[in-house]
């Protein structure tokens, strides 16, 4: 088939959210948890995520991509 691309909002969270991973419409949660959703849709067929950190300031948006960058695709 076909490969998947989807868009999804990115949010860090200090502790897991409460809706199960098949539920959730963003990446959110902890590092650990983002790698394990990232995971999963790449396991679905999705071969590109863009991410948006939806912040309204530049150097938050730079930091959160980094950390991204850093303790996410560093991982997988």
């Amino acid at each position: 088939g076909k490969p998947g691309s989807i868009r999804l909002v990115l949010e860090f969270t200090d502790a897991p959210p409460t809706r199960a991973v098949n539920e959730r419409r963003s990446l959110k949660g902890t590092p650990e948890e983002l790698v394990a959703q990232v995971r999963g849709y790449a396991a679905a067929g999705i071969e590109e995520i863009v991410v948006d950190a939806n912040l309204p300031d530049v150097a938050a948006t730079r930091a959160c991509y980094r950390r991204f960058r850093d303790e996410v695709m560093a991982v997988l």
